[in-house]
């Protein structure tokens, strides 16, 4: 789950670099796009996120069989960080674009620092389920990380501004959610019945919360 996202990632700062570090001196010019990623992102990475966690019995069943049923629970877990990493993944290309290398410097060595310490914790604990619950904090905790040392040290913007920006974002999810477990009560015998229903009323919810917000 981590590997595409970390290859979109890739094609991301390589496409965005270049295109911004020509007006690396107009900030508000990169704000502004940066803004207009991440909210595209944020929109992608809510659906991905919310599919993948009401979906994980679907998803993991269909493409692993039944003997990887008890990875579900962490399928389920790690679905939850693919909406943080989505809203990060310009982060690296915008760091370069306004030359403060610096700063995402800093970022990635508290990001590993995190790291280690989720880990750490989830391995304490015990099982895998618990490994996969950290790691995914970790990603929240990297976002958070990413607000102060690019949009406040960076840009010098407003961390609050900036979430509020998310807020109808946040709006879709809870709607994505709600209809996603109504959904899960009506049970198909096909796995793909199931999963292409599901999928279907997400589709539907998330353009009718995408046409009002």
């Amino acid at each position: 789950m981590i590997y595409p996202l970390s290859m979109f990632t890739g094609i991301i700062m390589s496409v965005l670099h270049p295109f911004l570090a020509e007006r690396q001196q107009d900030l508000n010019y990169i704000y502004e796009k940066f803004l207009h990623s991440v909210k595209i992102l944020s929109l992608c990475g809510v659906f991905v996120t919310s599919v993948s966690f009401f979906c994980a019995d679907e998803i993991v069943l269909i493409l692993f069989g039944a003997q990887w049923e008890d990875a579900i629970p962490c399928f389920m877990f790690m679905s939850i960080a693919i909406w943080p990493q989505m809203v990060t993944a310009t982060s690296g290309a915008i760091f370069q674009s306004i030359n403060r290398t610096e700063l995402m410097f800093r970022r990635g060595i508290l990001a590993t620092f995190t790291m280690l310490c989720c880990l750490g914790a989830g391995v304490a604990l015990g099982t895998i389920e618990t490994v996969s619950q950290f790691v995914a904090i970790n990603y929240y905790l990297q976002f958070i990380t990413m607000l102060y040392f690019l949009v406040r040290c960076g840009f010098h913007e407003s961390i609050k501004a900036f979430v509020r920006k998310l807020f109808p974002d946040i709006i879709i999810v809870c709607g994505l959610s709600c209809s996603l477990y109504l959904a899960d009560k009506l049970e198909f015998e096909a796995l793909y019945i199931n999963f292409l229903f599901k999928l279907f009323v997400a589709l539907c919810v998330f353009l009718i919360l995408l046409a009002i917000f």
